[in-house]
């Protein structure tokens, strides 16, 4: 039976930390009663396994542990300096990158440029944006634990469409698409105002206007430099 790891790591994302979890290692988690971001413990109302510990930040460096595991630039850039132990900097260690640049799309070297270092991106996205440089890296998409009793066949030839929280992001991108992509852009539009009003409105697939692939492409390449980078921020 495989060695149990004690696994050095940071709360950043609480939902994917929570399905991280799942592994059958230990999680050590850094914190800090100051409330500092990214330093939070294993509490909420995700029900945590036994697994998942914590660990004092001013403790750290006494630790034993056999990887450490980064998932924000910060921690990498700082913490590993200025927390870590010399023997803990030498451990196996793990960059799993949540996001996509937030610089240039295509042109933005990754932060960590460590040939010993395993570059985790969860999607195949993000591994195509970043330049990962001289760090080796890998794509291990996101999963989560599905109940026995969902099931989903497929038969119902429906979209969705819902309102977010980045309403002048969406506002901004959906006016810069209907000036450039025509009249299937402005039906999009309009399905958008509608579940920004309704809340989240169902729209069949067999009502959406026909978008040829030559079209999509034309109107993708023209919108891009109007939209600049990253294109969703209003």
């Amino acid at each position: 039976m495989p060695r149990r790891l004690r696994i050095l790591t940071w709360h950043v994302h609480g939902n994917y930390l929570y399905y991280l979890s799942q592994i059958p290692h230990d999680l050590y988690l850094v914190t800090r009663d100051d409330g500092t971001p990214g330093y939070a413990g294993a509490g909420g109302a995700l029900p945590w396994g036994n697994n998942v510990r914590e660990v004092p930040y001013q403790r750290v460096p006494q630790g034993r542990f056999d990887c450490v595991l980064y998932q924000h630039r910060h921690h990498y850039l700082r913490d590993r300096v200025e927390l870590l132990s010399d023997a803990q900097r030498a451990l196996p260690a793990i960059y799993l990158e949540h996001d996509p640049p937030q610089e240039h799309p295509t042109n933005t070297l990754h932060p960590v440029q460590d040939a010993s270092v395993l570059l985790v991106h969860v999607t195949p996205f993000n591994a195509l944006m970043w330049d990962s440089g001289v760090t080796p890296w890998r794509v291990i998409e996101h999963g989560v634990i599905v109940d026995s009793q969902v099931q989903y066949s497929g038969e119902l030839a429906r979209g969705s469409a819902s309102s977010t929280t980045c309403r002048a992001g969406a506002a901004g991108w959906a006016r810069t698409c209907l000036r450039r992509c025509g009249s299937w852009c402005r039906w999009t539009w309009s399905a958008w105002r509608r579940s920004r009003r309704e809340g989240s409105v169902k729209y069949p697939i067999r009502n959406w206007p026909p978008l040829s692939r030559a079209t999509a492409s034309s109107s993708i390449r023209s919108a891009i430099p109007a939209w600049g980078w990253p294109w969703w921020r209003p």
